[in-house]
């Protein structure tokens, strides 16, 4: 039976996401699924071991040297990298003898995932923009690690048109929309008859709802039909979203 190792950041517990999807589509054409979870701080919980979640999909929990906001030079990036590997493999190896045949990357810092498992296919997933959720004046040292992980990889995906022109200096990444099940179109470029914005994604916190409330203002100044349509979950229990304009 093939495997397929998943190398995430964040935790199977939470809402479902394009981790899930690849996970229990890889699981129901015959792949055995282990999937690593967002890695807990070095000196906080020990490494968790590989436990069944779900009929075919397991989920392991790696230890971190730091956090990705605070690797700003090359040395932090090759001591969090000698960690994560290190982990990497003591998760694989207590799952499967014969390791895994395949990785579906979706983190950008996953460059050290070839040197770990040089037979292995490496497919990376961009579903985020990452140097934007920095959260620092600067982001070289995200765009540092998303350049090696790009290159190492056999192939990049991205889940928008930005995202694959951001990543096209460093490979030739392909987009992908796995919850369509039409082909993709481009937008026209005329805005003639565009009155409408759709934000489809987790309705939470992280959101700017004065900024929403301004641009649909701005909107239904321009145009009597101008509105803002928010679809999507929340990760947080009781939270909405209210606008009011």
């Amino acid at each position: 039976m093939p495997s397929a190792f998943l190398h995430t950041h964040t935790r199977w517990s939470e809402a479902p996401r394009i981790r899930h999807q690849t996970a229990r589509l890889l699981r129901d054409v015959g792949f055995r699924v282990l999937v690593s979870e967002r890695a807990e701080s070095l000196l906080g919980a020990p490494l968790v071991l590989p436990h069944e979640v779900e009929p075919g999909i397991w989920a392991a929990r790696p230890r971190r040297f730091m956090h990705h906001q605070l690797r700003l030079v090359p040395p932090q990036h090759w001591l969090q990298g000698w960690q994560a590997a290190r982990d990497a493999r003591r998760i694989v190896d207590a799952w499967s003898e014969g390791g895994a045949e395949h990785i579906v990357n979706f983190a950008h810092d996953g460059w050290f995932l070839r040197r770990e498992f040089p037979d292995s296919s490496i497919r990376t997933v961009i579903h985020d923009d990452f140097e934007a959720q920095s959260r620092l004046p600067f982001s070289a040292h995200i765009a540092y690690e998303l350049r090696r992980t790009c290159e190492v990889s056999d192939a990049v995906f991205a889940v928008s048109e930005p995202l694959c022109d951001r990543l096209s200096k460093w490979c030739r990444p392909a987009l992908l929309l796995p919850w369509s099940t039409e082909h993709y179109r481009p937008p026209t470029p005329t805005m003639q008859g565009r009155d409408s914005v759709l934000f489809w994604g987790f309705i939470d916190n992280a959101l700017d709802l004065g900024m929403i409330e301004r641009v649909a203002r701005s909107l239904r100044a321009r145009s009597a039909c101008g509105e803002v349509l928010l679809v999507g979950p929340t990760q947080t229990r009781g939270a909405r979203a209210r606008i009011s304009v």
